[in-house]
């Protein structure tokens, strides 16, 4: 059953740095429950690439049926990875930058172009690390994607507002899938995560003092961010859960404080 999420939640829309530059607009669905974190966890990875990198942004919340034509008449592509199925589909998130007039889609292609567009912020996605950062990102939401048919009811009926339940098909907000299977999921994401964990090496902190992140640096990257996107999705939603406690503790319990660290160094940074 989901649980009851008991962090704080950073006020990232309102707290950001001021600046003279033009604020970034970032597309998310909305409004939920999750305070104001929006409900794509690729969405929730830019934000904290944003806060990182302390550039001023603001939430443009969409619902589904809303996501494409609002895209659409931005300019947006679909995303890269249903195009390149013959099957263009739009999904969040998705930017505005007002400094270059550029509209971007596709959750990686936002965090390197915000690299390319503001260097002398820190680097998110360094170019000797870029296609093992890739990798791992595609690993991360192969592993979560038996976990959606069990997280999206429970997201859909526990943190969705009325108004985005009503954007959902009828039933959305009930788990089709029997506690049998749902045991079945969950051991395959435990053991997903588990083998991600061994291929990157990821131990508990004590172990990597000096290169704590996913991709072993001595700084957040790409990796870190979107990781942290899915796991405070799934936290937030399981955190009681059995799955999520055997998840929290792979890589020594290095797993369970990668959410603390990374909000911690991605959180805002001044009050606007």
């Amino acid at each position: 059953m989901p649980g009851t999420l008991r962090v704080s939640l950073p006020r990232f829309a309102s707290n950001l740095a001021r600046s003279s530059t033009p604020k970034i607009t970032l597309y998310d669905v909305g409004p939920t429950h999750f305070g104001e974190m929006g409900m794509s966890p690729f969405a929730r990875g830019i934000r904290f690439a944003l806060n990182y990198k302390s550039l001023p942004y603001a939430i443009h919340e969409v619902t589904l049926p809303t996501i494409e034509p609002t895209a659409k008449a931005l300019g947006a592509s679909p995303t890269p990875s249903f195009l390149a199925r013959n099957q263009p589909r739009y999904t969040v998130p998705f930017i505005h930058d007002p400094s270059t007039g550029r509209v971007l889609s596709d959750s990686l292609r936002i965090a390197s172009y915000l690299d390319e567009t503001y260097p002398d912020r820190p680097l998110i996605v360094p170019p000797e690390k870029e296609t093992r950062i890739g990798q791992f990102c595609d690993s991360v939401s192969s592993i979560t994607a038996p976990l959606i048919p069990i997280i999206m009811p429970f997201t859909i009926s526990q943190w969705m507002s009325s108004e985005m339940q009503k954007t959902f098909p009828a039933g959305a907000g009930v788990c089709k899938l029997t506690p049998e299977e749902q045991d079945e999921v969950w051991e395959s994401v435990v053991a997903g995560f588990r083998g991600l964990m061994n291929e990157y090496d990821i131990k508990a902190i004590g172990d990597n003092q000096s290169a704590p992140w996913v991709m072993r640096g001595r700084d957040p990257s790409w990796a870190d961010m979107l990781l942290t996107g899915f796991f405070w999705w799934i936290r937030a939603v399981f955190f009681d859960s059995k799955g999520w406690k055997e998840i929290e503790q792979l890589g020594g319990g290095r797993v369970g404080s990668i959410i603390e660290d990374t909000l911690e160094v991605c959180g805002p940074r001044l009050e606007q």
